[in-house]
């Protein structure tokens, strides 16, 4: 089996994506916790920025180099509110092995209003997955 790794690797298979207030690995055990994970955010006001928080991901069928980022879009017109990135490139040369690991929005979110915002998973600036985040203010949806 040749073990040089493709001129463009295959798209990651995404098995987990998920919002959460913190992602803490264990550096004994490389095992992830995960705490306060939500996929709806309640502002008292707007303008409002929630955060800092972390974006947890499990990937799978890797077989190259890829650049990771998600970016943050406004659901109605896809306008762009952040983005986080890898740090650095991550190099697979098992694709069927797992990749764990977690980006920050050390920032936080700024929320200009509510509605949808949409968390954008890309790989070498290829869209993998949306994750849909909605967004609650005073008078515009359910109590948590």
């Amino acid at each position: 089996m040749d073990a040089r790794l493709p001129a463009v690797p295959e798209d990651p298979k995404v098995c987990a994506m998920l919002l959460c207030d913190h992602a803490h690995r264990d550096p004994s055990t490389g095992k992830f916790s995960l705490l306060g994970i939500f996929d709806r955010i309640h502002a008292k006001t707007f303008p409002a920025t929630h955060g800092p928080f972390a974006i947890y991901l499990n990937l799978t069928n890797m077989h190259g180099a890829y650049n990771l980022a998600v970016q943050v879009l406004r659901a109605d017109d896809e306008s762009k509110v952040g983005e986080t990135r890898a740090a650095q490139a991550l190099t697979v040369r098992d694709p069927l092995s797992r990749v764990e690991m977690a980006l920050h929005l050390p920032g936080g979110l700024p929320l200009a209003k509510a509605g949808g915002y949409v968390f954008r998973l890309t790989a070498n600036d290829r869209p993998l997955q949306d994750l849909v985040c909605s967004i609650f203010g005073p008078s515009s949806g359910p109590e948590a």
